[in-house]
């Protein structure tokens, strides 16, 4: 039976102890000016700390409200096992009572699955933004979350020589030095590639003109033909360090780059939807284009209440079931999720990649109609602190 029929529509709950969770979520709910609103409480007994609702706006779009309370659960970010990989998988995986998905990523090609955004997982970095893209960055989920426009600064060191890095785990341009990690999972071909630098220990331990495995305790540094031409003398046993600074673009500036510094989990998204209580109306600032703003697609979207709850949506994009669902524009989903209580939110990847997981059970609907949601590069999964 599809999960969706296993909902028992109604406005109780069928365990008092989620109700002042529920009813949190229904009284915000309320402020929706013309808003019809139809609750669902799910077959299976939720712990403490946790709460899931499925409501209905006035125009039929079915939304998926999850809330969190971080004292009881840890939020983290996963990746795939080294291509993509469905958010229910990722959530069994990790013994996890809920998911959803993550951020955007390349879909096609050799380098699909790889983040096409910030990542970065427990201190290792698996991406970093080519825009001014939103971001939220936290180290525990009890603790400050950070939500921001965000760039990142890489540079090498070897001697004297200060060098520029374009980028982490990405596609190699003739005229561009990029850093690979092992993390990824994967070896990448690069055609234009001039050198490649094997780092192991801080020092360059050994120096192709063709690609060589990754330092599975290292890192590579992928210099394009071009960059050859200009790049300084660097002999294998020299030394060799680098670091990554996150730069936040929010004009005024809404976060600091030392605030970041010590951030274990970054996830990237885009647009920012609120910001400090105040509803975000101008996107321009991440050079998002106005199709991806407007048209009506399933979202996703991750926030953080005023209590310090975090709140997790899926808005059901156009599929023909049921309820004929129709998706959500990026100003109307910056405007639910202020409704809902959220102080900061941000929009993570949607579509087909749109995804909720409650105890191992996909609860929304997935456009692409097989109740599992698209495979993707990684997920936010909630799992039990005292599991």
């Amino acid at each position: 039976m599809a999960p969706s029929s296993m909902l028992m529509v109604g406005i109780e709950s069928l365990f008092e102890k989620k109700e002042k969770m529920f009813n949190s979520i229904i009284n915000r709910l309320f402020l929706i000016s013309c808003l019809a609103i139809v609750r669902t409480a799910i077959a299976v007994e939720l712990p403490e700390g946790i709460s899931y609702s499925h409501i209905f706006l006035s125009d039929q779009t079915s939304v998926h409200v999850l809330e969190v309370n971080p004292h009881f659960f840890d939020i983290i970010p996963v990746k795939n096992k080294g291509d993509v990989e469905a958010v229910s998988s990722m959530a069994k995986r990790h013994k996890a009572i809920a998911a959803v998905n993550g951020g955007f990523f390349k879909m096609k090609g050799e380098f699909a699955d790889l983040p096409m955004g910030i990542l970065k997982i427990d201190n290792h970095w698996y991406g970093t933004p080519h825009k001014p893209r939103g971001a939220i960055g936290w180290s525990h989920a009890d603790e400050k979350v950070l939500f921001d426009q965000i760039l990142t600064q890489i540079y090498g060191y070897s001697g004297n020589a200060v060098i520029p890095i374009d980028g982490i785990n990405r596609i190699l341009k003739d005229q561009q030095v990029i850093l690979c990690t092992p993390h990824i999972g994967k070896q990448f071909d690069y055609p234009n590639l001039g050198l490649q630098l094997l780092i192991k220990d801080q020092k360059v331990s050994k120096i192709e003109k063709k690609r060589a495995s990754i330092p599975a305790d290292g890192v590579s540094l992928m210099i394009g033909v071009l960059k050859t031409l200009s790049f300084p003398p660097i002999a294998e046993g020299d030394d060799f360090e680098w670091d990554i600074h996150v730069t936040p673009q929010s004009h005024p500036p809404y976060t600091k780059s030392e605030e970041w510094s010590d951030i274990v989990h970054i996830v990237g998204g885009t647009p920012i939807l609120v910001r400090g209580g105040r509803l975000v109306t101008d996107f321009s600032a991440e050079q998002t284009g106005s199709h991806f703003l407007n048209v009506r697609l399933a979202r996703t979207a991750v926030g953080i209440l005023e209590n310090g709850n975090w709140l997790f949506v899926v808005v059901d994009g156009f599929y023909k079931n049921i309820w004929n669902t129709k998706g959500i524009t990026i100003p109307d989903l910056a405007e639910l999720m202020q409704k809902l209580g959220c102080v900061e939110a941000l929009n993570l990847c949607g579509g087909k990649c749109s995804t909720m997981v409650l105890k191992n059970v996909v609860v929304n609907d997935p456009p692409d109609g097989t109740r599992k949601g698209r495979k993707v590069s990684d997920a936010l999964v909630i799992i039990p602190k005292n599991r």
